[in-house]
């Protein structure tokens, strides 16, 4: 019929639904995770492909810095091949710069080989002590010389730029030829269990290892030891540490002794005869730093402020009348310091010096190093030494004024000079004084 609705309804089991959705999800997972770990698997795989003609490289250098292989050889793939060159043609050049220098070396001793043997003839004739005294400079040149161009010789000769040379052998043959300067003196070596190798020249390690043994040889008493031993690499660096012991002169630090006189130094020892009941070892310590004030006292009394010397009076009662008003003098300054301490670079915290380590350094405190650093007080006026304090105060003065009338003298009057702030504050302090 027309214009009729129809409905239908599909009825089935939701839990089977469900159950196909859970198995579509579990093997979507599985692949997923399957497609992940492949393509994991296959980077890792190209990278470590990509990377092996890296290595390959790195092997190459590796032999051609010890000495085994002259440059790099071997196939590389076209990434690697200019990398490759280029390498080899820096090792090149190297090797000819080093044949260069060896070969200027040696031009050089040859030209210096006439002037050398005029220098020996002229100094011949010369005779005396000045002509000895140039023939063995001149000899020992020589001498230099020699070996030098013995050196580029030899080296000339080699194929490779990196040295290696067997520290055993060599070692051997060196302690045979001790044996017979020194006969009087039995020479020990034990052979390292590995094969040790110098990287460097022979005639170096010679050079180095018979200086030390000529100087056992010379000062042992019976005998000496040589040993050689592997060390533990450092930074992919092999070492070997090379031992040269004799019977002669020996000594050691004795580090108990040392550490006993270090923990001693720079400590001072104090005695008094002041009973410990009247005087504790703090108050002890604290007197005896403050002589450093007598001792200023005396200092400016002498030459800074009060001029006591030189004493031009002649009787003792006036002399010591003289010192009496010095003594005086100092002490009505003393007062004064402590009175202006708020307005000098002084120290005002001095309920902190009282408990303060006695011993320990002396430290000022924050305030007083905040002065120095600003050289201001806290209401923005400047702070003062002791001396530019009395000069701002020797500003004021009492003048003595009088009026005229003609030729005719006035009545007079006294006029002082209004003091500004910081002086009525200094003032002030002085008037606050109680001995």
């Amino acid at each position: 019929a027309k214009n009729r609705v129809a409905r239908f309804r599909v009825m089935g089991n939701r839990t089977e639904l469900e159950d196909e959705i859970w198995i579509f999800e579990r093997r979507l997972l599985t692949y997923l995770s399957l497609f992940g770990f492949g393509m994991i698997a296959i980077n890792a795989i190209a990278i470590l492909l990509g990377l092996r003609p890296l290595g390959q490289v790195s092997r190459a250098l590796a032999l051609v810095r010890e000495g085994s292989a002259q440059r790099l050889d071997g196939s590389f793939p076209a990434e690697i091949e200019p990398l490759a060159s280029e390498t080899n043609a820096l090792i090149e050049n190297n090797r000819r710069i080093v044949e260069r220098s060896r070969t200027q070396v040696g031009n050089l001793a040859h030209s210096l080989k006439t002037p050398l043997a005029v220098l020996l003839n002229e100094a011949r004739s010369l005779g005396g002590a000045k002509g000895q005294l140039i023939t063995e400079q001149a000899r020992a040149m020589q001498s230099q010389l020699d070996h030098y161009l013995q050196r580029a010789r030899i080296a000339a000769q080699r194929d490779s730029v990196v040295f290696r040379t067997p520290v055993t052998p060599l070692l051997q043959r060196m302690v045979r030829v001790m044996e017979k300067l020194g006969e009087r003196v039995r020479i020990g070596f034990a052979p390292p269990p590995a094969e040790i190798v110098f990287a460097g020249e022979r005639e170096d390690f010679e050079e180095i290892v018979g200086n030390l043994m000529e100087n056992a040889v010379k000062w042992a008493r019976s005998s000496v030891q040589l040993s050689v031993a592997a060390l533990p690499p450092v930074s992919g660096e092999n070492r070997f540490a090379l031992t040269i012991e004799d019977s002669g002169f020996q000594f050691q630090r004795l580090q108990p002794q040392i550490a006993a006189e270090a923990a001693l130094d720079g400590l001072y020892v104090i005695r008094t005869s002041v009973p410990k009941e009247q005087m504790s070892s703090a108050e002890a310590v604290l007197n005896y730093k403050a002589l450093a004030e007598v001792e200023r006292a005396f200092r400016s009394m002498k030459t800074i402020d009060l001029h006591v010397r030189p004493i031009h009076h002649h009787l003792e009662t006036r002399v010591r009348a003289h010192i009496f008003l010095c003594m005086l003098a100092y002490y009505v300054e003393w007062h004064m310091r402590e009175a202006w301490r708020e307005l000098l670079f002084a120290d005002q915290d001095l309920e902190r010096k009282k408990h303060r380590d006695p011993v320990a350094a002396a430290k000022r405190s924050d305030a007083a190093l905040a002065k120095v650093a600003t050289r201001t007080l806290k209401d923005g006026s400047p702070v003062h030494s002791f001396r530019t304090l009395l000069e701002d105060l020797s500003t004021i003065v009492r003048n003595t004024c009088e009026a005229r009338f003609g030729q005719r003298s006035g009545s007079s009057f006294q006029m002082t000079t209004t003091p500004n702030p910081a002086q009525q504050r200094a003032l002030q302090l002085l008037q606050a004084i109680t001995v």
